[in-house]
């Protein structure tokens, strides 16, 4: 056993037990309807998957960069890598973000990414929306007017479709991902898997959960991040291993 697949089975081993350690289910009319992120755990052809869907009426989707959000701010409920990271530089600069991205607003000029085929598109408010990047600019140019959010990534569902292009990442390759996903009812929710698995697998496991649009979110040495399911909730990380070099993270945020 290599190395590289040790490293991989333990960052895979310590997800399994912050989930297992932290995510409890709970039941009751009362308490879901309290969560702002439902999170459940499925399992297809063997693999297991969470599942975390967004409640739209009580969070909005938004972005950071160059600084992680703090872990003890409680309006912020979900925090993960979002476009790729071109370099691992010590000083942050938005042209080593993969594509040019927006942020409530304010829009970003990114490094050049040809297998960026897709983008999501995040309004002030309301459920964001994944779609091909043939039209980058005119939703680049609605983010901006319309002050919400957008950043560019590898499609990986279109339409209930497989869209993955094969690149950057070889289908073949095994390790864990995860990804943002417009659902079949319309939800909005963030799609990891639990252990290493191929990508070529975990795109066809999206489609069987029903996801109708997805775009992949940066993982390997990216893949620090956490949700908690409501304010009040204390954080349930999604892997503990920190990597200083991450540039930009997808951010689910509280309503005020």
């Amino acid at each position: 056993m290599s190395k590289k697949t040790i490293a991989l089975a333990a960052i895979a081993a310590l997800m399994q037990i912050n989930f297992t350690m932290n995510g409890q289910t709970t039941n009751g009319a009362a308490e879901k309807s309290a969560k702002a992120i439902e999170v459940t755990r499925h399992t297809v052809a063997g693999n297991e998957y969470i599942v975390a869907v967004i409640d739209s009426d009580q969070c909005r989707v938004t972005m950071a960069d160059s600084v992680l959000p703090d872990e003890n701010d409680r309006s912020v409920l979900l925090c993960v890598a979002a476009a790729f990271t071109g370099e691992m530089l010590e000083t942050f600069k938005t042209s080593n973000v993969a594509g040019d991205y927006v942020i409530d607003g304010v829009a970003r000029k990114g490094y050049e990414c040809p297998t960026n085929t897709g983008l999501l598109f995040a309004p002030a408010d309301g459920v964001p929306t994944i779609t091909t990047s043939e039209n980058s600019k005119d939703w680049i140019a609605r983010a901006q007017r319309e002050r919400g959010t957008l950043f560019q990534q590898g499609l990986l569902v279109h339409n209930g479709e497989i869209a993955y292009i094969n690149a950057p990442i070889k289908p073949e390759r095994e390790t864990v991902y995860r990804s943002a996903c417009v659902m079949g009812d319309g939800t909005f929710a963030v799609i990891q898997s639990v252990g290493i698995l191929a990508l070529g697998d975990f795109i066809k496991g999206l489609v069987t959960l029903g996801a109708r649009h997805a775009i992949y979110l940066d993982m390997g040495r990216w893949c620090y991040g956490w949700y908690r399911e409501s304010p009040s909730a204390e954080i349930v990380t999604f892997s503990d291993f920190k990597f200083p070099y991450q540039t930009n993270w997808l951010v689910v945020k509280a309503k005020q």
